[in-house]
This record gives C-alpha cells, structure tokens and sequence, in this order.
C-alpha cells in the first residue's frame, strides 16, 4: 500500500517492477522485502541493496524501464 502526500493511498503490485539481479533478493526474501524505505533525498523507492523504484512509477502506472527497453530492441 502507497500512502502519498496529499493523503490518498493506493495498492500497487510490485512484482511486474522486480526485474534482474538487483531484485532477486526482494522478490524472495520476505523479510528483506519489508527494509524497503523512501531515501530522504532522491525521494525513490529504495532497499539496502541499491535496488529502487521511481515513484512517479508506481503513482502514474508506468511501464517498467526493463519493459521499455526491451520492446526497443
């Protein structure tokens, strides 16, 4: 669940964002999973691991980056 600024929340799956190696753990550990936390700056989705997420990704729908770059080749 995304609980957002101006006070709405919505319910987003997450997994169709998990892709490659930097996500294998999230996707398979539970635990790690929930270290998941906002980085004060850059304002994004982030793990421990480097692994993040854009938010304007996740409010607006967007197509994931992997699946963009493969429908380019």
């Amino acid at each position: 669940m995304l609980f957002l600024t101006d006070g709405t929340t919505r319910e987003v799956d997450l997994s169709r964002y998990f892709h490659g190696p930097v996500f294998d753990r999230i996707r398979t550990d539970a635990a790690y999973f929930k270290t998941i936390h906002i980085d004060p700056v850059a304002g994004t989705v982030v793990w421990d691991n480097g692994a993040d997420i854009d938010p304007d990704v996740l409010i607006k729908g967007l197509t994931p980056a992997w699946m963009e770059e493969t429908a380019a080749k």
